[in-house]
């Protein structure tokens, strides 16, 4: 299981049409994500948990059941996105989505917010009371303000070990599973939050212990395969983990010193696991592995 932390944050910019000349700023303010928006995580696709963005008047302390905003004022979809990844701890990925309120649209005196993934006030994957220095305020978008919001998702990698068990062919084999390449572009932050994790994009086959978080498994003989035969478990409400199956042929994966470790590019990063002793594929068999990606509210 590779628990990965997730985290969103805010900022919100008042102006006149342009927001490099702010009439007011709420820097980046912590959110949280609901029970259903991590639920969200495991089964909606495409960047749908962020398609809206809903600013109201309520001043209800957040919590992990809200379904949506106290008293919605407005909704607005998301106009721009970009995304990236930090080279230096803490380590994570990023998606910064950006909403504009035009003058109308938001008019009236905001004190929290929300994204989510439809108009109506049930689609809360996050929610917050806009904070300055982690105290609740109220901002007052007059009638001819625009207001831009900004909501950042973060992907944080477990950088701790995973160990335990697994019996293949009859034989008991330890393994040690890992985070890989964390700090480089394997954690881009371009698909954040916009598939379920463990969309498994590539797995490599190699001889060698694996690495550190930082780099990837060493190898005399490698062997990459991209898109094996994948199936994905149908996700459960509550459980907050995928199961991912991929099967490598009779043709596929086959090394001279059999299997000392793995390395699976997903979507989301990159993965890499050792075993022992080393899994004996030949071209006389085929070989299927079940990994839980799993995910949950970031604690520092």
């Amino acid at each position: 299981m590779n628990n990965t932390g997730v985290v969103g944050k805010y900022k919100l910019v008042v102006h006149k049409g342009n927001p490099e000349e702010p009439t007011q700023v709420v820097d980046w303010f912590d959110n949280l994500i609901t029970n259903q928006g991590l639920d969200s995580l495991g089964f909606r696709t495409n960047g749908s948990n962020f398609y809206y963005c809903k600013v109201g008047s309520g001043s209800t302390t957040p919590a992990v059941t809200d379904v949506g905003l106290v008293n919605v004022l407005n909704s607005h979809n998301s106009s721009t996105e970009i995304y990236g990844f930090t080279t230096t701890a803490p380590f994570y990925s990023w998606r910064r989505m950006e909403y504009v309120f035009t003058p109308g649209q938001a008019t009236g005196n905001v004190s929290e917010i929300s994204v989510g993934w439809d108009t109506t006030n049930a689609s809360a994957f996050s929610r917050a009371l806009v904070t300055e220095n982690g105290s609740p305020i109220t901002i007052t978008v007059l009638p001819d303000d625009y207001l831009t919001v900004y909501y950042e998702f973060r992907l944080y990698p477990n950088l701790d070990d995973v160990t335990g068990t697994v019996t293949i062919g009859g034989t008991t084999h330890s393994f040690i599973g890992r985070a890989s390449n964390v700090g480089t572009s394997e954690w881009t932050g371009y698909f954040a939050g916009y598939d379920p994790p463990g969309n498994l994009q590539s797995v490599t086959c190699r001889d060698g212990a694996i690495g550190t978080v930082f780099s990837n498994p060493l190898y005399t003989q490698t062997i990459y395969t991209s898109y094996p035969s994948t199936s994905y478990a149908a996700y459960v409400p509550g459980t907050y983990y995928r199961d991912v199956t991929f099967t490598l042929s009779v043709g596929q994966g086959n090394l001279t010193n059999f299997i000392k470790s793995l390395f699976l590019d997903t979507h989301e990063g990159a993965f890499q696991y050792e075993f022992t002793p080393n899994i004996q594929k030949t071209i006389n068999n085929s070989l299927t592995l079940t990994f839980r990606f799993s995910w949950g509210r970031y604690t520092p």
